[in-house]
């Protein structure tokens, strides 16, 4: 099960872009077009929800691919990418919208008086069952849109010479982790160096022998091959010591050389209450309450989570970057780590304890 790390309470394609002229997705995925995008930044690849790329802050700070050359990603055949991928659905259209899902409703069956009651009333509370399940289904936006879109808005305030590259692994089809192993796979076929994974797997949903358990294991291991890429991913919002807990969330308890975990912490430098913490685990920690951001629609939205804590380091990260393309991966990691300051925070039910905290 992938969770989308934040607290709240197809495609465009130049071959069909005649026949999609009058439609009303033409207006909204022609508009990045029109921006053009950007060539010249350090491109950020954002796994998530998509982006609302019309966002008049987020649009001219796209990034433009300019190598759309067909590549194969999963038996995925994926080309003229030019901002982006949607893995969910499989085409090029990365952009961050609203979802709904058509409820399949099944006949409630009649009181059949040739069966005992206990079994009339498994077959009717059965079917009754199903149907309040896809009315609850039907009522929930599918895909958290918009959560990429404010992700991706923390990036861009926090590097001026970043652009965003949306792969997009939420929306429609049901959530699957070979959605984010293929993000990863596309990474690092088209060269991008730096992601951020505002995002989460928590084992106890995964079965045992499932596909989704042979997902994991492939995210992990692409993780710790491609050694040139730096993740910078979410340490969950379950208010939870990672050491102590009865099941493993990844990717942020994956010790890497080239991976930052993200904590979130308060504008004092307390710690969130719905922030994971472990001082083995988790490498910093950064401002994730109530932050400001784009939001779909060219709206802005404030939202708590360490969804909001990772993207910030990326952008800082995509900055230094960009000064020191030279730099592998680790080196990028260690010397970023060497700059942030050391501050205290009181984890739950430890002592005071010195970590590093990213300031605003």
């Amino acid at each position: 099960m992938l969770i989308l790390l934040f607290t709240i309470i197809t495609s465009f394609n130049p071959v069909n872009a005649q026949a999609e002229e009058n439609s009303g997705l033409y207006q909204i995925n022609n508009l990045a077009f029109v921006h053009q995008g950007s060539t010249d930044k350090f491109p950020v690849v954002v796994i998530d929800s998509g982006v609302d790329y019309t966002h008049p802050d987020l649009a001219p700070l796209m990034y433009r691919n300019q190598t759309i050359s067909k590549i194969e990603v999963n038996n995925q055949f994926i080309e003229n990418d030019i901002f982006g991928w949607d893995f969910n659905e499989g085409d090029a259209f990365s952009y961050d919208n609203v979802h709904s899902y058509t409820p399949e409703f099944v006949e409630v069956p009649n009181y059949d008086k040739g069966v005992d009651l206990q079994t009339n009333i498994l077959n009717i509370g059965r079917s009754l069952f199903k149907n309040t399940f896809e009315i609850i289904k039907a009522s929930i936006p599918m895909g958290a849109p918009g959560h990429g879109t404010h992700v991706s808005g923390i990036v861009v305030e926090h590097c001026n010479t970043c652009a965003v590259v949306p792969l997009k692994i939420f929306g429609k089809e049901d959530l699957s982790i070979g959605s984010l192993s293929a993000a990863i796979e596309y990474t690092h076929l088209r060269g991008y160096k730096l992601v951020n994974m505002s995002l989460g797997i928590d084992t106890k949903y995964i079965k045992d022998g499932s596909d989704q358990e042979k997902f994991l294991k492939n995210v992990i291991e692409k993780m710790k091959k491609y050694k040139d890429i730096l993740f910078v991913v979410a340490a969950g919002n379950d208010g939870s010591f990672l050491s102590e807990a009865n099941s493993k969330f990844y990717p942020a308890m994956l010790k890497l050389p080239n991976l930052i975990t993200v904590g979130a912490v308060d504008d004092n430098g307390k710690l969130a209450s719905f922030s994971n913490y472990d001082p083995y685990f988790v490498d910093l920690y950064a401002p994730g309450v109530e932050i400001n951001s784009t939001w779909i629609d060219g709206d802005y939205k404030n939202l708590s989570g360490t969804s909001m804590s990772a993207p910030m380091v990326t952008g800082i990260v995509g900055s230094l970057w960009n000064l020191n393309q030279g730099m592998t991966a680790t080196q990028i990691k260690e010397l970023f780590m060497s700059q942030v300051p050391l501050g205290a925070i009181t984890y739950k039910n430890l002592q005071e304890v010195s970590v590093f905290i990213l300031k605003k």
